[in-house]
């Protein structure tokens, strides 16, 4: 029979909080209550078969940083579309449109975060520059 969905994201969470024990974080209570879930879904479970997953974090803010150096170069408030062309000028990727739009999309959602030493100017479209310290 094949495995629920709850019993699938219980596993891959013990996965990967493993895998933060074996990165020295103090996570032991959190996979004790980990092993008891899962054994109450599955009583037959083998929680020493589940071997240690690390997470997955995208892309780790290529794009993001990339801009930043871009900004901090330029000096200049620049649109996300604007970092795009930027990045793809500098041969960091390939002049393709559907990656070109991903990456503004991206860059869209992690420069809107407010990060520190960014800031988001008023108008449109979005423009973003490097504080100056």
């Amino acid at each position: 029979m094949a495995e629920s969905h709850v019993l699938s994201a219980l596993k891959r969470r013990y996965a990967q909080t493993l895998d933060l024990k074996a990165r020295g974080f103090g996570v032991l209570d959190d996979l004790d209550h980990l092993a008891a879930v899962i054994v109450m879904f599955d009583p037959q479970a083998d929680l020493g078969a589940i071997k240690p997953l690390r997470r997955s974090h995208g892309r780790g803010g290529k794009w993001q940083r990339l801009a930043i150096r871009i900004m901090r170069q330029r000096g200049v408030p620049m649109s996300a579309s604007e970092l795009a062309d930027a990045i793809i000028s500098e041969g960091c990727m390939e002049p393709n449109r559907r990656q070109r739009d991903s990456m503004i999309s991206s860059l869209h959602a992690s420069l809107g975060r407010g990060m520190k030493g960014i800031v988001c100017l008023p108008g449109a479209p979005k423009r973003w520059a490097v504080e100056a310290f």
